[in-house]
């Protein structure tokens, strides 16, 4: 294995190259804004850096194309549709099994023989929401990590569905004091804490 040690000045270069960009043909640079590209855009670079390695060329260092490097590793960039596809058929029955416990549970908590205190206490053990949000993703390949980011948006979203989702199960429950998920109240104590909701906003911007 050939050892090519780089002085300051090329590294300088590379890390310039990568964060900055021609626009338009233009011969000024722009700053890329690797937050706000989409996981599909940052597969596309992923893939485009397996298909080249670094090679000494005349004493200089040069990327060399490797046409076939995706192939014989088998690093392939999945189609959004498909991603989705597998996502849902992974996580959708998880979270069914988890709302089908609370929907039971909720109809027989209504005329239990027990105080409202402890078949609402009982309930809320049983919050969908939070029992989704223990859920876990694995995958091995990982790549550009397309698969998780989409895992982590579909479970967000199916969360967010599922935060109000005793309201009408739990009908013997007051009208003043319904159902309520206990993830709502943490949600509000991280926005209302500075230092965290600090962070949740700045994640957004």
């Amino acid at each position: 294995m050939t050892q090519v040690q780089l002085p300051d000045a090329s590294i300088a270069k590379i890390i310039n190259n990568l964060g900055a960009a021609a626009v338009n043909g233009s011969t000024d640079q722009t700053l890329v804004n690797f937050r706000d590209l989409s996981v599909r855009e940052l597969g596309t670079l992923y893939e485009s850096l397996l298909e080249r390695r670094p090679v000494l060329r005349n004493g200089q260092v040069a990327a060399q194309l490797q046409p076939h490097a995706r192939k014989d590793s088998g690093s392939y960039y999945t189609p959004p549709e498909l991603v989705r596809l597998i996502i849902e058929q992974a996580l959708a029955p998880q979270i069914s099994e988890r709302v089908a416990q609370f929907t039971e549970l909720a109809q027989t908590l209504a005329d239990a023989p027990r105080p409202v205190a402890a078949r609402r206490k009982e309930l809320e053990d049983a919050d969908p929401a939070t029992a989704c949000l223990q859920l876990k993703a694995l995958d091995p390949a990982m790549g550009s990590g397309h698969f998780l980011v989409a895992a982590l948006d579909y479970l967000t979203g199916e969360i967010d569905r599922l935060l109000g989702y005793g309201d009408e199960l739990a009908y013997w429950l007051p009208e003043t004091d319904p159902s309520r998920s206990p993830l709502q109240a943490r949600i509000h104590d991280a926005l209302a804490t500075p230092r965290h909701g600090e962070r949740l906003f700045a994640a957004y911007r």
